[in-house]
């Protein structure tokens, strides 16, 4: 859906908060022949390396950091990938626990090389959570990202709303249930222009064997 592309740098605000521009783990296991994942466990430190390897035979590296304050519980993430064609994006986060729920600050960095500094809120609620998202560019252009998360009786619901900084929004909506050992995701997305698309998948989770 072509009409969604206008809103790159606000879609780009969610995937910065989620992975900040960098590939996960995952997509380099499902994108790549070839891939080495290292973990190591410290107390409250988690190291994660991963190097993958391309059909070409390029490789890239993505390195994750995460670590908890023992006494304010206060969560640093620093993570960095670097692409075969050598272009590298990362983040640099922090997150504080509030009464309601948590604070995330730090800055972000595409791999166009431009930086942005971001601002997130995230409220507790009865059966889920809500997050509020703002991102800065460095040329003081502003996106906004505002996500709601709730469970249900049989799954869970994740609506986000993007707004980029000449105020176009695009939304995508997510309803996961589950029933009878039948996951099925109906994920709707919808353009600034007003144009959308609904994908549906549907899978089967088998029940653990008997003892």
């Amino acid at each position: 859906m072509k009409n969604l592309s206008i809103c790159q740098l606000a879609v780009a605000t969610a995937v910065c908060l989620a992975v900040s521009g960098a590939l996960t783990d995952a997509q380099a296991r499902n994108r790549d022949r070839s891939v080495d994942r290292q973990i190591n466990r410290n107390g409250g430190s988690v190291q994660r390396s991963t190097t993958w390897t391309n059909p070409q035979g390029k490789t890239g590296t993505h390195t994750y950091q995460r670590t908890v304050d023992p006494v304010t519980k206060s969560a640093t993430v620093k993570a960095s990938t670097t692409l075969p064609d050598g272009r590298t994006a990362g983040r640099d986060l922090t997150t504080v626990k509030t009464d309601t729920g948590s604070h995330t600050t730090g800055t972000v960095t595409r791999f166009n090389g431009q930086t942005a500094t971001l601002d997130a809120t995230t409220t507790r609620t009865q059966n889920g959570w809500n997050r509020d998202t703002t991102l800065t560019g460095q040329n003081g252009q502003v996106s906004k990202v505002d996500t709601t998360f709730a469970r249900t009786a049989n799954g869970y619901t994740r609506d986000t709303t993007f707004t980029g900084p000449g105020g176009k929004t695009a939304t995508t909506d997510v309803d996961v249930t589950r029933h009878d050992g039948t996951v099925t995701r109906t994920v709707t997305r919808t353009g600034p222009n007003g144009g959308s698309e609904t994908n549906t998948q549907t899978h089967t989770v088998e029940p653990p064997p008997k003892r």
